[in-house]
């Protein structure tokens, strides 16, 4: 178990206002960069001859309703952003001042500002949000920790779509992207969300909504340049057909070069290019229809180390990492009166990557229904049910990594209810609810929470609540295989192999917040939250070791051979993880076999030795590790195989007396 805790205080001061080249015979990887050269020069065409009519047209419609309500909001004061209502929380409009939650809002003004240029950089605004670059298209987002590349304690929303990926527990970052001047705000929860959102909400919730297409009417056009920022270009149309429809059309791209390396190897440079819509439809003063689609590809520079067994070495490779896809959602929202309202929500996700390492395809179908009720007076019913389904299937580019099987299904299917409950006319008011939800990697999980708010006065409150949130195990953390090679001479080579588990148990968290909030005067707002976390079955290397398996790909061989223990994947192992006692399994052949040390994650860690030559056997000897070299021969005398090559019994095997370890 792991207990964290820390505390978090913030006060917002502020006035009125707020190289290799890819592969030339690889047609799919010329599509991402001729979308982006097509993209740029079409964005700099389009703003350069549509700047005096879209001086005009802003000009002549200064009065329109959603160009009114954009800049509202970006003249809002300290105090009416306390007011501004947020849906992510609950899935229902609430006012930041009355949301039991550490919750930060970032809006179009921040954004623009900042002087952002993506969302991760924009990101950084937010207090407690942990924002970090590993070079030019990776990016490290974490809150309260956690921290890495794929942000895997996180949940990421756009829209309300999840861009969480089940292969490697996370986001890529690089392949979601947003015109910045579309997003109307982002919403950042910091605390475990899995009562509303579900599994991986642990440690977050990030939901970047972006602007209705009746506040994006006419015509944008972006360019910019620099040194790291080669190119970048964006346009987008916007239009009406009468007071129920408004549509938008949007183009983007940008060249970025690399970043600063000690070493002086600007492999990282990185091209996208992206096009999309939105559609708004507003029937009656019930029913709203919006429907929105994106579509991308991308090029990026990557450099890594790739280990192979024929030969037996490991390689430094540069090349281009090629990532493609596209989206589409459709969203109905039903008022039925009194303040109540369904809403149903569906969304297919393509992504197509195709890294140095590996690649993968994946689709994937979602479907979502929530009812909001006001069932007496105050006391408010939210619950919902929903399905997702997620075929994807591995290509492996690279000999040392693998993910068994090739290809899966992931699913999720879920509900939950939450209650809110007025006490004390509506000073005190308390909240409960929990989430239901099956998946194909744990099974079945529950997380509920409860919350309490107290508002004394209009400008502040104080909130406690107590949470539950688990992380689901990944393909990574189950299925995967990869070797790296430790030693190649002198032989046989010795490989360094991580296996997942398939016996891993979900990752949980227990949450303990409380929070207060006031707004002093008009320049001065103080938000304050204290959190105590406590984790369970976080996915590490265990304390047990044993012999395992030869993996389907590897088969064993029985002769005399020599092998020794003391390998620097031995002195890792001993140095590094928490072992009482390891063992080795030796299997002896001629030819030498290549022997390969295989690491199990969690609870279940497991080094062996694993030898592999074209034929079957099985393996004869184990011991302890030492910093001693092992012999062995076959055992019984009755049942010796005879050397194919002189058509002699081979010589009995001596027993392995067990070693001291190292």
């Amino acid at each position: 178990m792991l207990v964290q805790r820390s505390f978090c205080l913030s006060a917002l001061v502020g006035t009125t206002g707020r190289k290799r080249n890819a592969d030339p015979q690889d047609p799919s990887q010329d599509f991402p960069q001729a979308l982006t050269r097509w993209l740029s020069i079409l964005g700099s065409l389009c703003f350069l001859l549509l700047v005096p009519a879209w001086i005009a047209f802003t000009g002549a419609h200064e009065s329109q309703p959603g160009q009114n309500a954009d800049k509202a909001l970006k003249q809002l004061s300290l105090e009416q952003l306390g007011n501004l209502e947020v849906t992510s929380v609950s899935k229902q409009p609430q006012q930041v001042q009355r949301i039991p939650a550490a919750i930060f809002v970032i809006t179009q003004e921040d954004i623009r500002r900042s002087g952002a240029t993506c969302i991760p950089e924009a990101l950084r605004m937010a207090p407690g949000v942990e924002v970090a670059r590993v070079d030019e298209d990776h990016w490290s987002v974490a809150i309260r920790g956690f921290a890495g590349q794929f942000s895997k304690s996180l949940l990421v929303l756009i829209d309300g779509r999840s861009v969480y990926t089940p292969l490697f527990e996370g986001v890529y970052w690089d392949v979601q992207n947003v015109m910045l001047e579309d997003i109307e705000r982002i919403e950042v929860i910091r605390g475990p969300g899995g009562t509303i959102w579900g599994a991986n909400a642990v440690n977050g919730v990030i939901n970047i909504i972006t602007k209705s297409a009746r506040n994006t009417q006419g015509i944008l056009g972006t360019l910019g340049g620099g040194s790291v920022d080669q190119g970048t270009g964006d346009f987008r149309y916007g239009g009406s057909t009468g007071k129920d429809f408004d549509y938008r059309i949007y183009g983007m791209g940008s060249i970025r070069g690399p970043e600063f390396h000690s070493d002086a190897d600007p492999f990282d440079d990185f091209r996208m290019g992206q096009v999309g819509f939105r559609t708004d439809w507003n029937s009656d003063q019930k029913n709203s229809l919006t429907v929105q689609g994106d579509f991308y590809g991308a090029l990026s520079g990557e450099s890594t180390y790739i280990s192979s067994f024929s030969p037996p070495a490991e390689t430094a490779i540069e090349d281009k990492a090629n990532a493609s896809g596209g989206n589409l959602l459709a969203r109905w929202q039903h008022a039925t009166g009194d303040g109540s309202d369904i809403q149903i929500q569906t969304y297919f996700d393509r992504t197509n990557r195709q890294d140095l390492e590996l690649g993968e395809t994946r689709d994937t179908f979602d479907i979502d229904f929530v009812q909001h009720a006001r069932v007496h007076g105050d006391q408010e019913l939210t619950w919902g049910l929903g399905a997702r389904v997620s075929p994807s299937n591995f290509i492996q580019t690279s000999q040392g990594v693998n993910f068994l099987p090739n290809k899966q299904t992931d699913s999720i299917y879920s509900g939950f209810v939450q209650y809110e409950l007025p006490i004390l006319h509506d000073k005190l008011r308390l909240t409960a609810g929990t989430k239901l939800e099956h998946n194909n990697f744990s099974g079945f999980d529950y997380q509920p929470s409860v919350r309490l708010l107290w508002t004394p006065t209009e400008r502040q409150s104080f909130w406690a609540a107590v949470t539950r949130a688990v992380r689901t195990p990944s393909r990574l953390d189950q299925d995967v295989q990869f070797a790296i090679l430790v030693e190649s001479t002198p032989p046989p080579p010795i490989y360094f192999e991580i296996s997942g588990n398939p016996e891993l148990k979900p990752e949980e968290l227990i949450g303990y917040e409380a929070g207060y909030r006031t707004q002093v005067n008009p320049r001065l707002y103080v938000d304050f939250t204290a959190f105590f976390n406590s984790y369970n079955d976080l996915q590490s290397y265990g304390r047990s070791l044993s012999l395992n398996r030869t993996p389907r790909h590897h088969r064993t061989f029985s002769s005399s051979c020599r092998m020794s223990t003391e390998s620097r994947a031995a002195r890792w192992a001993r140095k590094s993880l928490p072992i009482g006692k390891l063992r080795t399994g030796g299997s002896c052949a001629d030819p030498i076999p290549s022997c390969i040390w295989v690491l199990r994650t969690n609870q279940d860690t497991r080094i062996s030795v694993r030898c592999s030559v074209p034929t079957k056997a099985r393996v004869l000897a184990m011991s302890r590790a030492s910093n001693r070299s092992s012999t062995c021969q076959n055992t019984s005398s009755s049942t010796r195989p005879t050397d194919t090559r002189t058509g002699c019994p081979r010589k009995p095997c001596a027993p392995i007396a067990p070693l001291t370890p190292g």
